[in-house]
């Protein structure tokens, strides 16, 4: 009886627990993984989804992500550059005629002569300027231009010095060329020149002159040798060999070289020997401006 009375408890905590595990196992989620595999296509005969053509805009454009694709630039930089050369060319032979023909001048002391007139000027200047660069920069030109003076109030069109595209498209482009100093004391300036296409064709938009002294040149001796060989090639003014690269003050240089402005600090300047006048002469990388070195004792010319 004692052995009964302790096993007949055992019995009921094994048939409880059968119960709960019993419980336990259905209360466990299975995925219904069969709804699944019913729902996917087979492989065997299934077609792939058709590819969604590209989207244009109203010009045949394509869009990408929402957003117009950039067309491809057809302008090649030459074409640019010889653009706005022409364009520069261009205004500045009109200005030349149009004083020619009117008789204009600034000065009150020529007889027959008349003050320059913009609005006999303007649709002569707007084959080769937006009306924006016309009535603003040119207007302003015109109006001091027939002074018979050796101002320096057009640009030149000719690029010798360190000329590139800066930006361009299909529709628009900036140039930029350095003006080196002439033999008027002219120059020593980069010019940025916008130009942009309209209706009748490329024009000038603007320019803007940047002085060499906030945006120095750093010309090599070679340029400036190639650029004196083809504006100065002549006996009168002798062949020059470079001897050396030296370097002085941005204000020191301003005492030697006629008053052009030159960067603050070092500056590169170049020396040659002109064979022709025997004397040495400096120039300087940042501004092109001619600079005298005779104060120093080893280019002591005397």
């Amino acid at each position: 009886m004692k052995k009964i009375a302790w096993i007949i408890p055992i019995i009921v905590i094994l048939i409880g627990s059968g119960f709960y595990f019993m419980n336990k196992t259905d209360a466990v989620e299975v995925p219904d993984i069969v709804d699944d595999l019913e729902k996917s296509p087979s492989d065997e005969g299934s077609t792939p989804p058709e590819e969604e053509p590209d989207e244009t805009n109203d010009d045949g454009e394509t869009i990408s992500d929402g957003l117009p694709l950039e067309p491809e630039v057809t302008l090649e930089d030459g074409e640019a550059l010889t653009i706005t050369q022409d364009l520069i060319l261009q205004i500045g032979e009109t200005f030349k005629q149009l004083g020619e023909e009117n008789k204009w001048s600034v000065h009150d002391f020529w007889d027959d002569y008349s003050k320059p007139d913009y609005e006999v000027a303007r649709p002569h200047l707007l084959p080769f300027s937006t009306e924006k660069f016309a009535d603003s920069i040119l207007k302003g030109i015109l109006e001091e231009y027939y002074c018979s003076c050796d101002a320096d109030f057009l640009p030149s069109h000719v690029f010798d010095f360190q000329y590139s595209v800066v930006e361009k498209s299909n529709d628009e482009f900036i140039v930029k060329n350095f003006e080196p100093v002439n033999l008027l004391g002219h120059g020593a300036y980069t010019m940025y020149y916008t130009v942009v296409l309209t209706e009748d064709g490329w024009k000038l938009d603007d320019w803007k002159k940047v002085l060499a002294s906030e945006e120095p040149l750093h010309m090599s001796q070679d340029e400036y040798l190639n650029y004196y060989e083809l504006n100065y090639s002549n006996d009168a003014f002798g062949k020059l060999t470079f001897v050396e690269t030296i370097q002085m003050d941005g204000e020191d240089i301003m005492k030697y070289n006629g008053g052009t402005k030159e960067p603050s600090g070092m500056v590169d300047v170049h020396v040659f020997y002109n064979d022709e006048y025997k004397n040495h002469v400096g120039v300087s990388s940042a501004s092109t401006a001619n600079v005298r070195v005779d104060h120093l004792d080893k280019y002591n010319n005397d």
